[in-house]
């Protein structure tokens, strides 16, 4: 019975019965299987398989090996009957021939050769089509063996015949045109396959390009001389004859002249741009204007190769005339192309003698309109500089299409359909650049291809010199090539004589005008990722209104990048290029006061909007003068928000550091951008002017460590702070170090010392003032007495604590003070009073975009819900609460949640998953030091575990935590131990 299996052994082998994919295993069992299907419906002895697969290296065991793979395959391809069976004369495998597209592809191409010979040239291009519709790759692709290599071979050579066949049809069919850009891969593919080069020089020469096609033919005499030792064969020799004597036989069918075609030779290792491609290879919709393309980008991005390629694809179409200009609107040494002279180019092209043409741009704009009126063409019309040079030479019919590239957006350009170049997509640019390095390196350092292209900016031209580079370097890795990209200047690495990076570049800064040539090279000092109008005002020393308008004449020129509306910046290449130039042109002088203006300019604003989200913390920061307005807390809190990697960046200068440091501690801690603050503090202290600054920077860095999970690092910072202040007699901060230290104490859970320490900082600051202090410390003093149980001490001092907050605007205080009292309220049974407590604080917190205090406020309300029963809101609160917890990096709080889930589970009897989040919250209570979460997490493990000397291993564990505490709960642990 014949087995239904279809095979595929043109590209990797693959089995489909029906639409399911059949798994062949490893790729000797593949190998056995190839080696069957070329032997179908015969049979195969055991030692022809091992020959054929193994050839002499076959191991000893070889023909166990295959009785293996037979009975593994006889499986998985077994259907209705057996597919492969053993005979006496060896394995034979059922099937039919036309389900190996092997054998179709061979079908179709004999049927291809019969029919040409029967001058159906019709009829062969469609065999030949369907051949060809089945190559997927390399057949047998990835699998070894003699038998199956010369299978390979003798298919590649089937598959070339193929190819060499479709491409003569095509140039008989009068599609010379298009046939170029697949005969010029086949030649670089085949080199020294005069067939082959022959036909490119038909198609050449029938396309127009008759100089092109007496290039190919002295290059294939170089070539087999160097090569071979031989010149040319006759065929070759002869075509290149008739080609210097004119044969009329030579030209395209019907007569038509071959003067028409003039495009550039297309790009062999053309990559990507499927999206743009199918946007410009889309019919256009009726209509009787003409059809227009403006393809716009920056230097580098590939518009000439994107225009020409598409011209290419699309010449069938337009079979009267293909042409192509270059309008050398950024070309070194050559000024741009009179719309007059590119008019008689295009003219002359079309066969017009030059006596015809008149000398008036306006009469030889409207000959050329005449010339195509009638006819289908398709002009390209490359490197404009402006709308105003590409007017006069647009066809005045919808028969003919243009497409204009260009580097500036011609937006003025009527009726014309833009399309922006942005560089490659990520795979795409990886995929070029392999395809230009053309052997295994990129494969075997793929992860460093990727960190290449990146460092290339994934910018087309700096991609194909950097895989030029390591393609005629063969000593050179991928990853040595990183390394010289990654250098602090890595244009010089990018140069290629004068199509380099950098003189691509250059070509663009030069069309700028005198003011934006300042701005772009100004630009070049800027350290952050991206700027706005105002930063730029600031940085140049103009209006905003002003700079404003420079900025987005820069973006209509692609030197400068918009990802979102009114923010700016530099492609990473172009960055580096505008670096160099500043260097180069503007003295030290200049450079240094545009950095101060912009540096003072994120200073003051930065200032301003702190002490706008901040205000009862402003006479403890610098007082600057605000060079912006902000109308609000919202736009103070986005405007911080937009800006923070700058101020990071201008943080990197010393004469910034320490007053940033100072300026943007607490917007840090309301974002929960704490790894910033330990940079920017650390860096504070590594370059503070005196001591008072350095104590200011470690006691932000014990709070950074602290929210970070590092107990131990915080509390010494907190120590050395606290040394500094008492000598310098700074009684204000050193309140502010004792109240931070008595919140650590509180974590070790230590809370009586947590009240006596912040008991002497309310003290001091009752003394030298400062509100704000005194709120967070009657807030500390509150939660430390509601964990040792006295509720009522804690409510006094929460309330206080809320109350002085209200009276200066510090919400964030508030919102912690009016959470904590829900706490309080929630141990006393109170669990209507604790709700609106924290619901309270959620709304501050989220009012405040405070993150931390959102995930706070959202956890006490889920566990309320839990004990008031209603799981399900519950549950969907925590959730949102550890979101947000693990999203702002608070592993404290993160922890406190999960016991809080897992006392959920717990009760509702979910033992397994309340022992998950009770093992997460001891791992983390471990880590940051916290003893009360460690003793809960112990003590919710007992509660949970069904083993009891499991729960008394973490009974006795929770005991020895409390050893250390002085908050009520180890008598309930003790309690459990006795029962």
């Amino acid at each position: 019975m014949l087995s239904g299996i279809r095979y595929s052994a043109l590209g990797p082998l693959s089995a489909w019965r029906a639409t399911e994919k059949i798994e062949l295993g490893w790729a000797k069992q593949q190998a056995v299987l190839g080696v069957m299907l070329l032997e179908m419906n015969k049979p195969v002895p055991v030692r022809k398989i091992v020959d054929g697969v193994w050839g002499d290296q076959g191991p000893r065991d070889a023909r166990n090996a295959v009785q293996t793979y037979i009975s593994r395959l006889r499986r998985v391809l077994s259907g209705p009957g057996e597919s492969l069976v053993h005979t006496e004369a060896g394995y034979l495998l059922h099937g039919e021939p036309t389900n190996l597209d092997v054998v179709v592809f061979e079908q179709h191409l004999d049927a291809a050769h019969e029919r040409y010979r029967d001058s159906d040239v019709a009829g062969t291009a469609e065999q030949v089509d369907a051949a060809l519709a089945l190559w997927r790759g390399e057949p047998f692709s990835g699998l070894d063996g003699p038998l199956l290599e010369a299978e390979r071979q003798r298919l590649a050579e089937r598959h070339l015949s193929a190819q060499e066949l479709r491409a003569r049809i095509g140039i008989e069919l009068g599609r010379a045109g298009e046939s170029v850009a697949g005969l010029t891969r086949l030649v670089a593919e085949n080199p020294l396959q005069e067939r082959l080069r022959a036909l490119l020089m038909l198609a050449l020469y029938r396309s127009g390009r008759r100089a092109a096609a007496l290039d190919v033919f002295q290059e294939t005499r170089r070539l087999l001389a160097e090569e071979l030792g031989v010149d040319p064969g006759e065929e070759i020799r002869d075509l290149h004859e008739r080609m210097l004597r004119g044969d009329p036989d030579l030209t395209a069918p019907g007569g038509q002249p071959a003067t028409r075609n003039t495009l550039p030779r297309d790009v062999v290792d053309f990559t990507g741009r499927e999206g743009e491609l199918a946007r410009l290879l889309t019919d256009p919709p009726p209509s009787t204007a003409a059809v227009v393309e403006a393809v716009d980008g920056s230097a580098g991005v590939g518009k000439t190769a994107l225009a020409v390629h598409a011209a290419h694809r699309l010449a069938h179409r337009y079979p009267d005339a293909q042409l192509f200009v270059n309008l050398h609107g950024h070309s070194a040494g050559r000024a741009p192309v009179e719309p007059l002279a590119a008019l008689d180019t295009l003219l002359r092209a079309l066969g017009v003698p030059g006596e015809r043409i008149p000398a008036r741009l306006d009469a030889r704009a409207g000959l050329w309109r005449a010339e195509l009126a009638d006819r289908a063409a398709l002009v390209v019309l490359d490197d404009a500089t402006d709308a105003e040079q590409v007017r006069a030479l647009l066809p005045g019919t919808a028969r003919s299409l243009t497409l204009v590239t260009s580097r500036r957006r011609l937006v003025d350009l009527e009726a014309a359909h833009a399309l922006s170049l942005d560089v490659l997509p990520h795979d795409d640019a990886v995929a070029l650049f392999a395809r230009i390095v053309g052997d295994h390196r990129p494969a075997d350092e793929a992860d460093t291809v990727a960190e290449v292209v990146g460092l290339c900016g994934r910018l087309p031209l700096a991609i194909r010199i950097a895989a030029a580079r390591l393609r005629t370097r063969p000593a050179w890795t991928v990853r040595y090539l990183a390394d010289r990209l990654r250098q602090d200047r890595p244009l010089a690495e990018l140069e290629a004589g004068d199509r380099g990076v950098t003189a691509a570049f250059s070509l663009s800064y030069r069309h700028l005008t005198g003011e934006q040539q300042r701005v772009f090279r100004l630009l070049g000092l800027h350290t952050g990722p991206d700027v706005d109008a105002d930063a730029v005002a600031a940085l140049v020393g103009l209006e905003v209104g002003a700079a404003g308008r420079v900025l987005e004449d820069l973006v209509d020129v692609h030197v400068l990048e918009q990802p979102t509306a009114g923010r700016y910046r530099f492609h990473d290449l172009v960055r580096h290029f505008a670096r160099d130039v500043v260097e180069r042109t503007d003295p030290e002088p200049v450079r240094c006061a545009a950095l101060d203006r912009l540096g003072d300019y994120y200073l003051h604003t930065a200032a301003a909007a702190v002490n706008t989200i901040a205000p009862h913390e402003r006479p403890r920061r610098p007082d600057l003068p605000a060079p912006a307005v902000l109308s609000g807390y919202d736009e103070a809190l986005a405007w911080l928000d937009a800006e923070r990697a700058n101020l990071l960046a201008v943080a990197g200068r010393p004469r910034y550091t320490t007053l940033l440091a100072d300026v943007l501690h607490r917007y840090l801690h309301l974002r929960n951008h704490i790894d910033d603050a330990l940079v920017l503090d650390s860096l504070a202290l590594a370059v503070a002017p005196d001591r008072d600054a350095s104590g200011r920077a470690l006691h932000r860095l014990g709070l950074a460590h602290y929210r970070s999970g590092n107990q131990a690092e915080a509390r010494s910072c907190q120590a050395r702070a606290m040394e500094v202040f008492r000598a310098s007699g700074d009684r204000q901060w050193e309140a502010d170090v004792l109240r931070a230290t008595g919140v650590l104490d509180g974590l070790a859970g230590r809370h009586r010392d947590a009240i006596d320490i912040n008991l002497r900082a309310l003290e001091i600051i009752r003394e030298v003032g400062g509100v704000a202090c005194e709120t967070a410390a009657l807030s500390n003093i509150g939660v430390a007495y509601q964990r040792l149980g006295r509720y009522d001490d804690a409510l006094e001092h929460l309330t206080e604590a809320a109350y002085l907050a209200r009276s200066i605007g510090h919400d964030v205080a508030e919102g912690y003070a009016l959470c904590e009292t829900g706490v309080v309220h929630r141990r006393r049974g109170e669990y209507a009073e604790a709700l609106d407590h924290h619901r309270r604080a959620l709304a501050k917190a989220r009012a405040n975009g405070h993150r931390v205090g959102e995930g706070y406020a959202l956890a006490r309300l889920g566990e309320v819900l839990g004990l008031m029963g209603d799981e399900a809101r519950a549950l969907d609160h925590l959730d949102r609460a550890l979101a947000a917890s693990r999203a702002a990096c608070h592993r404290v709080s993160e922890g406190d949640m999960r016991c809080v889930l897992g006392d959920l589970h717990l009760r509702a009897g979910r033992r397994a998953e309340a022992s998950a989040e009770f093992d997460r919250a001891l791992a983390i209570a471990v880590d940051t030091g916290d003893r009360g979460q460690e003793a809960r997490a112990h003590e919710g493990l007992g509660d949970a575990a069904e083993d009891p000397e499991v729960a008394r291993r973490h009974w006795l564990r929770a005991l020895e935590a409390h050893a250390v505490m002085d908050a009520p709960g180890a008598d309930v642990v003790r309690d459990k131990l006795a029962r």
